[in-house]
């Protein structure tokens, strides 16, 4: 898996721990999606199958949700808490570039991008986690418009939020 997308905060957020439990208590809150996939761990840089950036894109994202629920287990009691947050979809560039589905996604725009929520407003529902007086001691949540969502079940499995860790930890040289 060399997305940015996950092993950046995956990495980031490693590195900052020792500080975050020092400075507790403290929120972290990672960015996920509703795209309906699933992590293929025999193929995390899909060299096996061809490319599809927006697949890859929830590939990464499912990645953050795993990330996010496996720090909640390992920072559990130490006044540090993770929750993962779903923005909604707003007026962005996503998947712009990527052959049929990019100009899928460019008339979406054309069509409907007058109705979307702005990036300002999307980040309203991240902001909410980490600010939120209501939000204080939540860990280990999956939430949009300041609600509980359920993440996909490959999500909810601790065997496999503590497997990517693993892979993470190795291809960021944090193992």
């Amino acid at each position: 898996m060399g997305s940015t997308i996950h092993l950046a905060p995956f990495l980031l957020t490693n590195l900052l721990l020792d500080p975050l439990r020092a400075a507790a208590p403290a929120r972290i809150v990672n960015v996920g999606t509703r795209i309906d996939t699933a992590m293929d761990f025999h193929d995390l840089n899909w060299e096996r199958r061809p490319y599809r950036l927006m697949q890859a894109y929830g590939q990464s994202k499912l990645g953050n949700l795993h990330f996010t629920f496996e720090l909640a287990r390992r920072l559990a009691g130490s006044g540090v808490t993770a929750n993962c947050c779903f923005p909604g979809v707003f007026r962005s560039k996503l998947g712009g570039t990527d052959g049929a589905q990019g100009w899928f996604w460019r008339a979406v725009d054309r069509l409907v991008g007058w109705a979307l929520p702005t990036p300002e407003q999307a980040a309203r529902r991240v902001l909410y986690l980490a600010t939120d007086p209501a939000m204080a001691g939540v860990t280990g949540g999956y939430y949009s418009d300041r609600k509980p969502i359920s993440a996909p079940a490959q999500a909810q499995d601790p065997a496999a939020n503590q497997r990517l860790w693993e892979i993470s930890a190795g291809l960021t040289r944090l193992a």
